[in-house]
């Protein structure tokens, strides 16, 4: 019986959800759009976990699992003959290129194999791999920066050193492919032929006693692939024991760009945006998909009432509603999916390119069956959380309350009297109260778009371009080395050449300039009893970076209980830089300071204090001919060297100050001391002392040229000189707030369309389910212009209470939570604005009236008559 009567009950439910078409296109839309949120937001997760293992791999140089380094050719088969090896390939390392057109880029020349060649990510755009001895494989960068066409055919001169012969060659190039800034150096392919001509009068007892900057030349550099990427370091520890040889033996390679032998923390800030973004999206669906169920439910309260007047149960009628909403998830959700991953893919380019140390060129996203699962799964769990609870109400509902149910509950609610009479103002706020849950809904929807857009405006605007600037660069450029801001290179010098400057000091604009000065070699310091014993605290307190690296907490160790010195990092600058130090303790006094009797102590990145405070006294050493460097070993292996017999000098420290990272190195040695000196003091007695870089302040007019001049000689007369300028440094910025602005004006334009779904669904509902309470206003004298008047008040009435709402919560937020951010990002300057909530109450003024209109236009269409029956 009960199945038969389930069957008659589903029959009017398929019914009433063909006939219930407006509400149908909503609660569609709600699912579509949920659906897209989630498929769009795991499309850009799973895109950016591809691009950033992408991106490591290229920095690794292959998409192998494990490399053999240095290895001869019988321990090569050997090894890769193990089972557990799937794929394996190698090439032979022949030397580094010496043209000077390539000290900006490290370029390497080796024999590959072809499927090694695949690993390194270098897929031929036109031509073959080199069979003659006098062809070669070339990457664009290589050729661009030799001023050689994209073409075959075209001829490269080569300058390299094998085995201590300086060879100078020209090869013809038989193909080239597309060259990759993020890869460490540049590869240059030369056949086997010529490797077996060069090769030729040495054995593989040769190349291995190869010790200086070309060691491994001639040896095997293998490329392992495995089943999985799960134990990689585990695999390979088994491959090689089990081939015969010990771990100490054979050099191996893990690459660290695969994920699962990744063991760190996730990033604590993009860990808790994931979060944000993910909570956001389930409030919205939630939002949205309930307020329309619940809404249907009133509207077919009488219905449901009548289902249980055949004998429908409480769980077949919530079962009935989820049925419902299940039958058009059938259909939202794989448009969502679709549309989610479309719009995903699109967004990705415009999201992670604005991140300059991103390149996503070549980029292609693999499709991932887990996208659509999770955004179906999670599309799915929205839905049913968000049906639950009309559910409930539908199937807790009686015949006989449904027949006197209302919009806000039944007739028998207490109403409290007013003592000014009946307004249309007031007719119309007292309808918000009707539904009090939908009401909220509603506000809350509309309210948490304004609020997120005013957060993420707040946000962006605060990013100060100053105070970047001020970490980043000093003047307005800043002149090099390419080593000062370049790893990936064969220049190791970073002494600044003389005549740079020379050529620079002849420029028009030059408003004033200062120099950077350190030491072309490491001090070491020994500390005082004072200094150790803050030492000795730092480490305790656990900020002292040891890495993980047992021979790094042995040297601290060793430090604290032996007075091994530690590395001292020592700088000096011309007086008008000086202001641009951040004094923490103490005070600067630059007359005083000029007189060579005291320094100025920075504490090293990311400690809560220095090692020496103000007033306490330092001993600095100087090398002399006399200085003896000694080696420091740690099982037999040389870790670090020590300076002995050096000269010293006493001085008092002034001031502990913070240095911007634009005045250094761009380097620190572990834990070491960081001091700055008077610059006559540094120069009269430190004969290591060198000029690193030079700032320039320009008249404003004259920036362009100064800058194209830079440009035209670090490119063309000193390839091995480099050059820094605030509108490179400003572009970086908007760059960062381009995608700052695009993922909250996005995320909040969504959220706003969501509620604004849900106010237009509201309204038009409203007026539906009251077709009988307006049609006995207006048979009473309510007039038509008075009833389009009450709705108009009360669509405003919402959009006033969002705005209040938004304005209350937007405040708070930003004055609390972003203004926070003020101790957390040395270059976020927080600055306030209402901008984004002024510019939206114009629309949400037109929003707040035309829907109402619409909505009264519609149900005008029947007479009071015909809208009496209606409802009976």
């Amino acid at each position: 019986m009960r199945n038969n009567n389930f069957k008659v009950i589903r029959r009017l439910s398929n019914r009433n959800l063909r006939k219930n078409r407006m509400r149908n296109i909503f609660a569609l839309s709600a699912i579509i759009i949920t659906a897209v949120l989630f498929t769009t937001l795991f499309t850009l997760g799973f895109g950016l976990i591809q691009i950033t293992q992408e991106q490591n791999m290229r920095q690794v140089g292959t998409r192998a699992h494990a490399g053999l380094k240095d290895v001869t050719k019988d321990q090569y088969d050997k090894i890769t003959a193990h089972p557990l090896v799937k794929e394996h390939s190698y090439n032979i390392f022949i030397g580094n290129a010496k043209n000077k057109e390539l000290v900006k880029r490290q370029t390497e020349i080796r024999y590959t194999e072809e499927q090694d060649l695949k690993y390194g990510f270098a897929v031929l755009e036109e031509g073959k791999l080199p069979v003659n001895e006098n062809e070669a494989v070339v990457d664009t960068i290589v050729m661009d920066l030799m001023g050689i066409p994209h073409k075959v055919g075209e001829e490269i001169e080569l300058k390299f050193n094998f085995m201590g012969e300086e060879i100078t060659k020209r090869f013809t190039i038989c193909g080239w492919y597309q060259g990759d800034p993020i890869a460490k150096a540049s590869t240059v392919y030369l056949s086997r032929v010529y490797y077996d001509q060069i090769s030729e009068p040495y054995t593989e007892d040769d190349f291995l006693k190869v010790t200086d900057e070309t060691s491994g030349v001639g040896l095997i550099q293998g490329s392992i692939v495995f089943r999985n990427s799960f134990d990689i370091e585990e695999k390979m520890a088994k491959v090689i024991i089990e081939s015969g040889y010990s771990v100490e033996d054979i050099d191996i390679g893990i690459n660290w760009a695969y994920f699962t032998e990744v063991s760190g923390e996730a990033d604590f800030i993009s860990t808790v945006f994931l979060i944000t973004v993910f909570l956001v999206i389930l409030l919205t669906g939630y939002l949205i998909i309930y307020n329309i169920f619940q809404i249907s439910i009133i509207n077919d309260i009488r219905n449901y009432g009548l289902l249980k007047t055949i004998g429908a149960t409480k769980k077949q009628i919530r079962r009935l509603v989820l049925r419902q909403a299940f039958l058009l998830s059938a259909m939202g959700i794989p448009i969502g999916l679709g549309l989610g991953y479309l719009i995903g893919n699109l967004f990705i380019p415009i999201l992670f390119g604005n991140f300059t140390n991103m390149n996503i060129q070549n980029f292609h996203m693999k499709p991932n069956f887990y996208i659509f699962l999770f955004g179906g799964l999670f599309s799915l769990i929205t839905i049913y959380i968000s049906c639950r609870k009309p559910g409930k109400i539908a199937g807790n509902v009686s015949p006989i309350e449904a027949v006197k149910y209302t919009e806000g509950g039944n007739f028998r609610r207490k109403r409290k009297k007013s003592r000014h009479g009946v307004s249309l103002c007031n007719m119309a706020f007292s309808n918000l109260s009707r539904n009090r849950k939908k009401t909220l809904i509603t506000i809350s929807s509309l309210s948490l778009s304004v609020v997120l857009m005013i957060e993420v405006v707040t946000f962006s605007r605060s990013f100060s371009i100053d105070k970047f600037m001020e970490g980043m660069l000093t003047g307005d450029f800043m002149i090099s080395s390419i080593a000062l801001n370049n790893y990936h290179t064969n220049v190791n010098d970073m002494k600044l050449p003389e005549e740079y400057i020379k050529a620079i000091e002849s420029l028009d604009g030059i408003e004033t300039s200062g120099r950077l000065y350190t030491t072309s070699d490491r001090r070491n310091h020994t500390l005082s009893d004072t200094a150790l014993n803050r030492f000795r605290e730092f480490y305790e307190k656990g900020e002292l970076k040891t890495y993980e690296e047992e021979y790094y907490r042995f040297m601290i160790e060793k430090t604290i209980n032996e007075k091994l010195p530690i590395t001292e990092q020592r700088y000096a600058f011309d007086e008008t830089l000086l202001h641009k130090l951040k004094v923490l303790e103490g005070k600067l006094d630059i007359d005083k300071f000029r007189s060579g009797n005291y320094i100025l102590v920075v504490p090293y990145p990311d400690m809560s204090g220095s090692y020496y405070k103000p007033g306490d006294k330092v001993m600095l050493n100087y090398h002399t001919s006399e200085s003896v460097l000694e080696d420091v070993l740690y099982n037999n292996i040389i870790v670090d060297h020590v300076w002995r017999n050096d000269q010293t000098k006493e001085y008092e420290v002034m001031a502990v100050v913070d240095i911007p990272s634009s005045m250094t190195e761009r380097r620190y040695y572990i834990n070491s001391l960081i001091t700055i000196l008077p610059i006559d003091e540094f120069l009269e007695n430190d004969n290591d002392a060198e000029c690193f870089a030079k700032a320039y302040w320009v008249e404003d007019e004259k920036e362009p040229a100064f800058e194209k001049f830079l440009k035209n000689y670090s490119t063309k007369v000193n390839p091995n000189v480099d050059y820094e300028s605030k509108e490179g440094i400003r572009a970086e910025l908007s760059s960062m707030n381009n995608t700052i602005n695009f993922i909250g004006g996005a995320l909040s334009l969504i959220v706003g369309v969501v509620g604004i779904l849900n106010f237009i669904n509201t309204m038009i509902t409203s007026v539906i389910t009251r077709k009988r309470e307006f049609a006995m206003l207006q048979s009473i004298g309510l007039t038509n212009q008075q009833l389009r008047r009450m709705l108009i008040y009360e669509g405003l009435s919402y959009l006033v209470l969002t705005a209040l709402i938004s304005l209350i919560i937007g405040s708070l937020l930003s004055v609390s939570l972003i203004r926070a951010l003020n101790s957390m990002i040395v270059y976020f300057d927080y600055q306030f604005t209402l901008q984004p909530f002024v510019l939206l109450l114009p629309f949400f003024l037109i929003i707040g009236i035309s829907v109402p209109m619409v909505a009264y236009r519609n149900s005008m269409k029947l007479s009071i008559v015909e809208r009496l029956r209606e409802a009976e």
